[in-house]
């Protein structure tokens, strides 16, 4: 048994140092899997978290109710929901993970039993890894994304999973309603983890040295990625023939043939000049 109980799978490799589990050359993701059966060659690699409230920030809340009470509890278990003090698409929730992760989407729910049937129909997402997200500019932020999904969300019970197009390495999650429906902007959110190691795509995130300038061209694999040539500039050359020097007239041969002949007259004249002593 390893320093990590032989708990490292999928793309991961036990740290020693650390007795964790990290992912391996060209694999990112949270290190260590976490593998639970759902179905014969299935597995759940991702975990809902409902957030405490020490990782909630509300810009304003209705009727200023304290957090974790009232209009601000925008946890998912909430029996009510999160909704500012005035609905409008300035308004701002915040869900601090504590330090940097990867987040593979946002959970969400609309307004809980206890409220009038409202929810978020849309609402838009910003990243951040900054330590205190709320007091950076605009530029701070990673750009944001678009959510939609509308009458999803009337189910008071049913948590609508909104997916990233590729994993957020991020601390900070943004969310700003944008447009609802029924007495006004309510949601309940938290954060889809990623739990275990995903394959980089080298081609989309420009970690590769495929040089394109030669027309070499990024091809994806399991873990690595390879270069293809896709045109004359980047093909192997002919290899060089070894120069003849009898027939061969570049500068090299020529001074090789002259050096020859010259070795050959200066052996002539030695064996005439010992001929004549003789």
């Amino acid at each position: 048994m390893d320093a990590c109980n032989n708990t490292c799978t999928d793309h991961t490799r036990c740290d020693t140092a650390t007795s964790t589990c990290l992912c391996t050359d060209g694999y990112w993701g949270a290190g260590h899997t976490q593998k639970l059966a759902l179905a014969e060659n299935t597995y759940y690699r991702q975990r809902v978290y409902d957030l405490p409230y020490s990782g909630h920030v509300y810009q304003t809340v209705k009727n200023n109710d304290p957090k974790g009470t009232g209009f601000a509890a925008g946890r998912l278990d909430s029996p009510t929901a999160w909704s500012p003090s005035n609905p409008s698409a300035a308004q701002k929730m915040w869900l601090n993970l504590g330090y940097p992760q990867w987040v593979l989407g946002i959970a969400t729910k609309g307004a809980g039993d206890s409220l009038p049937n409202a929810y978020v129909a849309r609402f838009y997402t910003r990243f951040s890894t900054k330590t205190d997200a709320r007091d950076t500019v605009a530029s701070d932020w990673f750009p944001g994304l678009m959510f939609e999904p509308g009458t999803q969300m009337s189910n008071r019970n049913r948590v609508v999973e909104n997916y990233f197009p590729q994993p957020v390495f991020t601390q900070w999650i943004q969310v700003q309603p944008w447009a609802w429906a029924g007495a006004g902007a309510y949601i309940r959110a938290g954060a889809i983890m990623m739990q275990g190691c995903y394959d980089i795509n080298e081609c989309v995130t420009g970690l590769h040295n495929c040089q394109q300038q030669i027309n070499e061209t990024c091809s994806n694999t399991e873990g690595s990625f390879t270069c293809p040539c896709n045109g004359t500039l980047c093909m192997d050359p002919e290899p060089e023939p070894e120069p003849d020097p009898y027939t061969d007239h570049s500068t090299a041969a020529t001074q090789a043939v002259s050096l020859t002949l010259s070795l050959s007259s200066i052996l002539v004249t030695l064996a005439f000049a010992l001929a004549l002593n003789m």
